[in-house]
């Protein structure tokens, strides 16, 4: 409907429409912080960090959710973009950092929102789009590669080259049956 001139819309309070947000949207925010639960475990220890972080991840995402959401196209959840940075960060300032890169993350996130820099995604070619996601996947399967051979914990190294040449340099003390069960699991993707 189209108001006159004369018309105002009532003012609504930020507390009021974020609970408005909660009670409409409820459902479907349990729904994604349900969906995000293993997603958020697993990018928490591939960011060297405990599955508690992932935890306490989802659970803040599926509030975000209910709170900002109300869009049928909203995709909303953990990134595997910033593991390979998380996991940096964690080596070198220790797990506590990751609050304030989560706090700086989202104001830089609310800045682009209030100067409308999402028009400009458009302008990124779909070819750069997913060779960015390629190199974030070949960045988090060669930090996982430990797991992968079934090798001990090894200390990480702040290069992801270094890691590779680190854990094939032990895969004498690989265990056959991870390798397998890993193969099984990759080709079964």
């Amino acid at each position: 409907t189209h108001l006159a001139s004369s018309e105002t819309v009532p003012y609504v309070s930020p507390l009021r429409r974020a609970w408005g947000g909660i009670k409409d949207n409820w459902k479907a925010g349990g729904t994604v912080a349900l969906v995000n639960l293993p997603l958020s475990i697993s990018l928490a220890v591939a960011s060297s960090s405990t599955p508690v972080a992932g935890v306490v991840t989802a659970f803040w995402s599926g509030l975000g959710a209910s709170i900002f959401g109300g869009s049928e196209y909203n995709i909303v959840g953990p990134t595997g973009a910033l593991s390979g940075l998380l996991g940096h960060l964690v080596q070198r300032f220790d797990v506590d950092c990751l609050p304030f890169v989560a706090i700086i993350v989202a104001l830089i996130t609310f800045l682009a929102y209030l100067l409308k820099f999402e028009r400009y995604v458009l302008l990124v070619p779909v070819s750069v789009m997913e060779g960015f996601t390629l190199g974030i996947a070949i960045i988090i399967a060669a930090n996982q590669l430990n797991f992968a051979m079934g090798l001990p914990p090894l200390p990480a190294q702040e290069s992801l080259i270094a890691n590779v040449i680190q854990n094939l340099s032990h895969s004498s003390d690989a265990n056959w049956q991870a390798i397998i069960m890993f193969l099984a699991s990759f080709i079964m993707l």
